[in-house]
């Protein structure tokens, strides 16, 4: 899929880094790359390691989500990975040309992939390779001061992070819809601190020096709201004395015992459905009537969804009776060299629904007397807007309390709805009760910039 990126927003909190302006990158790509070289375990002429990671979804101990990894690497070509998780089991190993791989179950989950691919390469090539121009740090800094009262001209943006937000249409015409990336990085030290991107997501924390590296120890991820997921690296040491039977490989795997992924388009992926289901919209309770929604889809080696994950849709629930329904969907499966393959695709649908059992709408008042907990949005450095300032956005929280997504019906500037969002998302709520049971329910929420 082709990608066409602009900038979309640029958070700008930050001093400006330390190397001189030759060597700045100048493009995502380029900062991603120079993150690599701090931060990637395995680049070449890397340490040779050992290293131990559990992963869990947070607050759901008897979750699947869930996994152990453990990797020994001497080198790009000469490595030896396993994995352990209640879909998969896996080892392979890697010895210059050579290759073997065993797996214990036949499907590769994306949650899953997405971690290796955070720990061992930081993000995909599709991130890597990004033309976004990154901001010149040093001319924003100028435009600052420059509007500084003369006493205060030598004061300087707070240190923090800056992220560039990109767009990509999907879906096929004339459906059409506008998914999203975000990548932020640290300054000045230039690490990764996030990737937000249809295909990857991936927040990096707890960094940490390993051999001349400085090397996040969490990675956390969250396809949907409500679920988080985290990698936790418990063990980090250098791969001293190795035994050279820990990388033998006794034999090339046959292509159809191997588990490999490919990215379709959306217009192969729907070509190879068995049958052409048309989505019968159920009522929805609130928000939009008609609109769009994209949902990214992980099919396994026979055809069966085994994934959907939300991207951007103009109502939660269409969005949530699409990923019902696109799970049962079966697709021919997807031969590369003679084998199949999984796929990852990107699906748009167009819906047209009514309004059905309306879901109570509170006021600003009667939300925050349900509130367990609230936070206040934050608006650091000079993207600030104006003490005093009132906005309200419309949150949606569920049967339990949870927050599950916000609306912006009073148009509110982007800025102010992204840091409600972050905000929001952290909040519970008590729940709300409707005829003597738990209910869904909107509500106004209002705030102030102090």
């Amino acid at each position: 899929m082709g990608y066409v990126y602009s900038i979309f927003l640029v958070a700008l909190v930050a001093t400006s880094c330390a190397a001189q302006d030759k060597d700045k990158p100048k493009t995502v790509g380029e900062g991603v790359e120079l993150a690599a070289k701090l931060s990637q375990l395995t680049l070449p002429r890397s340490k040779p390691f050992h290293l131990k990671a559990t992963i869990a979804e947070l607050d759901s101990p008897d979750s699947d989500y869930k996994a152990e990894v453990e990797m020994y690497w001497a080198a790009q070509d000469r490595w030896r990975r396993t994995i352990k998780s209640p879909d998969l089991s896996q080892t392979m190993v890697v010895n210059g040309d050579t290759v073997s791989e065993q797996n214990q179950g036949g499907y590769f989950p994306w949650w899953l992939n997405d971690f290796v691919i955070a720990m061992f390469q930081l993000a995909p090539p599709e991130i890597r390779q990004l033309k976004t121009p990154l901001p010149d740090l040093e001319a924003m800094q100028k435009e600052f001061a420059k509007k500084l009262p003369p006493g205060l001209r030598g004061l300087r943006m707070d240190t923090g992070r800056q992220c560039v937000r990109g767009e990509e249409s999907a879906g096929i015409p004339p459906v059409h819809n506008t998914i999203f990336t975000s990548v932020c990085f640290e300054n000045p030290s230039g690490l990764v601190q996030s990737v937000i991107a249809p295909h990857f997501s991936a927040e990096f924390g707890d960094f940490r020096a390993f051999k001349g590296k400085n090397v996040a120890r969490k990675i956390t991820l969250e396809p949907e709201p409500g679920t988080k997921i985290e990698a936790r690296i418990t063990e980090l040491s250098e791969l001293e004395n190795v035994d050279p039977a820990l990388f033998a490989v006794q034999a090339a795997p046959a292509p159809q015992d191997r588990i490999v992924r490919i990215r379709l388009s959306e217009g192969a992926a729907r070509d190879a459905l068995l049958a052409k289901p048309e989505i019968a919209w159920l009522p929805v309770r609130d928000g939009k009537t008609s609109g769009t929604l994209s949902l990214f889809v992980s099919i396994d080696r026979q055809g069966h969804v085994r994934e959907t994950w939300p991207l951007n849709s103009d109502n939660p629930f269409p969005e949530d009776q699409a990923r019902k329904e696109v799970a049962l969907w079966r697709f021919k499966p997807f031969v590369i060299d003679g084998a199949p393959a999984q796929v990852e695709t990107i699906l748009t649908f167009a819906f047209q629904t009514k309004i059905g059992s309306p879901i109570a709408l509170l006021s600003d008042a009667d939300a925050r007397k349900l509130a367990l907990e609230t936070i206040e949005p934050q608006f650091p450095g000079a993207n600030r807007p104006p003490a005093g300032k009132e906005f309200t956005v419309v949150v949606a929280v569920d049967e339990s309390g949870r927050v599950i997504g916000l609306n912006n019906p009073n148009h509110v500037e982007t800025e102010l709805f992204l840091a409600a969002n972050a905000a929001l998302h952290k909040w519970r709520f008590r729940p709300y009760t409707h005829d003597g049971k738990p209910d869904r329910f909107d509500a106004n929420i209002t705030f102030r910039v102090r």
